[in-house]
């Protein structure tokens, strides 16, 4: 994880996917960057898509199983295995806990 900091949510990303981890723990920090760049990926694409991606995240925060089918797309681009994410060390930013709630 230290060395996914330093290199960035990219390099997580890449180790996520290829290693096929069913469980991450970090720091907030390192979630917080996983969700800035979701977020930056989704600020460049048009905005009838981020609408769509706003509404199914509103159903994704009802419904985790929804979620899941939802976002299968970045679930695999995750390595699509985690089945948990743990954050200690400090406070984890609340947007940060709904963001990845409402992807599944």
């Amino acid at each position: 994880i230290i060395c996914a900091k330093l290199k960035g949510a990219a390099f997580l990303k890449q180790i996520l996917k290829t290693e096929r981890v069913s469980v991450l723990v970090g720091i907030p920090v390192v979630f917080q960057a996983l969700v800035k760049e979701l977020e930056n990926k989704i600020a460049k694409m048009p905005k009838s898509i981020q609408k769509t991606i706003a509404a199914a995240r509103k159903i994704g925060s009802k419904s985790q199983r929804s979620a899941r089918v939802l976002f299968t797309y970045i679930h695999n681009e995750l390595g699509g295995k985690i089945k948990f994410w743990i954050a200690g060390g400090s406070h984890t930013p609340p947007d940060v806990i709904e963001t990845l709630h409402s992807l599944g």
